[in-house]
């Protein structure tokens, strides 16, 4: 097997193809992956029989949110989203935040690195306490922030719940 210009596998000059010569050939095409959603994305990375790197990323376009996706580690929560219009580079994710047993007022810090080469300045950083969380809303800001990370931040006046965890949902939006 050899390499062509555009780093697809294919048979060698000469070489007398073969079924599996035919299946790395294909398998070698790294093309954009249409999925419908979220699930059928999870369910990608699980059919696919290979793990995507640094080296062979997997690019997919979810069609429920008009984005491209890339995932470099073969894990579901580690994709890096790309908007569609704007080319403006987005990466989202959650940090628990651990407040102390002491009385109130609670104060938590969580540092939260972005994945290499994403934003070339300090994104801007949204806060939102995830999903179900049902107790006193901390006030929660972002501490500090650069290309590479930042710090969230949070700042409760009464006793954020038995555990003295408010997980966090965060999204940051950048170029």
């Amino acid at each position: 097997m050899a390499t062509s210009a555009r780093k697809h596998t294919v048979p060698a000059p000469l070489e007398t193809p073969r079924r599996q010569a035919i299946n790395d050939a294909l398998a070698s095409v790294n093309d954009i992956v249409p999925v419908a959603n979220a699930t059928e994305r999870a369910q990608l990375l699980v059919d696919l029989g290979w793990t995507p790197s640094a080296s062979r990323p997997l690019l997919i376009w979810r069609t429920d949110t008009t984005n491209f996706e890339i995932n470099t580690t073969g894990s579901n929560d580690a994709w890096i989203v790309w908007a569609r219009s704007s080319g403006i580079a987005i990466a989202h994710g959650s940090v628990t935040l651990n407040y102390g047993t002491a009385a109130p007022p609670l104060t938590a810090t969580q540092n939260v690195t972005l994945p290499s080469g994403l934003f070339a300045s300090p994104p801007s950083v949204s806060l939102t306490p995830d999903g179900n969380w049902t107790g006193p809303r901390p006030d929660l800001y972002v501490n500090s922030r650069s290309a590479s990370g930042f710090q969230v931040a949070g700042r409760s006046t009464a006793q954020v719940g038995s555990a003295t965890a408010v997980p966090v949902s965060w999204i940051a939006i950048g170029v």
